[in-house]
């Protein structure tokens, strides 16, 4: 930390009064993530001022600035530390021992999640959100919703627009949803996404780095979008591919919460069905 810098920088540090049988104890514990590990093998302090890695020591080059000391979660049964410019860490919720950066189960495809999410006190989901989603200067904002379970269940796609031929993402940088830009052709506005990673899936194929998607949304009515996607990767498959399709709006239409009913059903049901195999044994 520099001597002038501002004092939000230290390291994140995380403390846990118990309140048992009349009486307390504490516990507190560094939160020991990349910048936290790397200063203390070396023994000094590598990063220079708040948020601006030009002042880094040259050795943490490229490596995460992320503090994990503004704010402290619990949601989805993880004890999560937060910093505005980095992804949460979790940490042990009986010990504070660090586990690890938590994306979410790769969920997650922003660099950072916002230090101040919102619990949704109806549905216990989480908001939470990202804006500078690709890293320093990007224009990107990301809007997550985490179910109660801590499971991410909505992503918001933002669509950069530009002029045609806008320029995408250095090629190094590589997520599961790829790298958008947008133009209008006419009436029609075009969505071109490059820069996948190798772990992306579209129709139940995973594909390579070298996928390209094309999507154009053309309004065809004043209650009807004509949605045509083209799909072309040539280390997955030998020619380009397209799908066409209306998207009609439904005035009755009804939007509801993110859930999963299956559990209404599931134990039933293969209880019943294991009790059944059962009898046929005896």
């Amino acid at each position: 930390m520099a001597k002038d810098d501002v004092f939000i920088d230290g390291e994140g540090m995380a403390h846990l009064f118990r309140f048992e049988n009349g009486h307390v104890d504490y516990r507190s514990r560094w939160v020991r993530n990349e910048r936290f590990r790397l200063q203390e093998q070396a023994r000094r302090s590598l990063f220079g001022r708040y948020r601006n890695r030009y002042t880094n020591d040259p050795s943490v080059a490229g490596k995460s600035m992320g503090t994990a000391n503004t704010n402290i979660v619990w949601h989805g049964r993880k004890l999560l530390a937060l910093k505005e410019d980095s992804l949460p860490m979790e940490l042990d919720p009986e010990t504070l021992e660090t586990r690890g950066e938590w994306r979410y189960e790769g969920a997650v495809s922003a660099v950072s999640l916002t230090a101040h999410p919102k619990l949704d006190y109806h549905t216990n989901e989480l908001l939470t959100f990202s804006y500078q989603a690709r890293g320093d200067a990007t224009t990107d904002i990301v809007f997550y919703i985490a179910s109660e379970g801590g499971k991410i269940v909505h992503e918001t796609r933002i669509i950069p627009i530009g002029p045609i031929g806008a320029l995408h993402a250095a090629p190094a940088i590589r997520s599961w949803m790829g790298d958008s830009r947008g133009h209008w052709e006419g009436a029609t506005l075009v969505v071109e996404t490059t820069n996948f990673n190798d772990q992306t899936q579209l129709n139940n194929a995973t594909v390579s780095d070298a996928a390209r998607v094309v999507e154009r949304f053309t309004r065809t009515g004043a209650n009807t979008l004509e949605y045509r996607v083209t799909i072309e990767d040539p280390k997955t498959w030998t020619k380009p591919w397209t799908v066409q399709f209306p998207l009609k709006r439904d005035a009755e239409y009804r939007l509801y919460e993110y859930a999963c009913h299956e559990g209404n059903y599931y134990m039933y049901n293969a209880l019943t069905g294991a009790r059944a195999e059962e009898k046929k044994t005896q």
